[in-house]
C-alpha cells in the first residue's frame, strides 16, 4: 500500500493510499488515533471503542523526505514509510516502541 497523497488538517494527518484512505488525530501528546478505510469518505457513526473525550489542541510536527513521514507529539513519533504505509512507533527520544512489519501492517 504506497502513500499517494499527504494533507495536513489542524488535529493531524489524512493520508491517501493505493488501498484506501489513513487518517491520524493527536489527540494528546501521547494519543494519536489512527483510522483506516477502503471507502472514499470516512463513516461518521459514534464508535463503540472510544468514549467521547474532550478535544484540545495538542501542538504537533511533520517532517518528511523522500521515504517516510514523521508526526511527532512531545512524547510520541509515528514514523511512515510512503511505499509500504508501514508505521513506527517511538518515544520522545527515538526508540522504538513497536513496529509493523515492512511490508504494512
Amino acid at each position: 500500500m504506497e502513500i499517494k497523497n499527504i494533507q495536513q488538517q489542524s488535529d493531524g494527518l489524512s493520508l491517501t493510499t493505493t488501498d484506501g484512505q489513513i487518517k491520524l488525530e493527536v489527540l494528546r501528546d501521547r494519543v494519536i488515533r489512527v483510522v483506516y478505510t477502503q471507502q472514499k469518505l470516512f463513516s461518521d457513526k459514534s464508535s463503540l471503542m472510544i468514549l467521547p473525550q474532550e478535544r484540545k489542541a495538542c501542538p504537533w510536527s511533520l517532517r518528511e523526505d523522500e521515504r517516510v513521514l514523521t508526526l511527532a507529539t512531545e512524547q510520541i513519533q509515528v514514523v511512515i514509510q510512503k511505499g509500504t504505509a508501514a508505521f513506527s512507533w517511538l518515544d520522545a527520544t527515538g526508540n522504538l516502541l513497536v513496529q509493523e512489519p515492512r511490508r504494512g501492517g
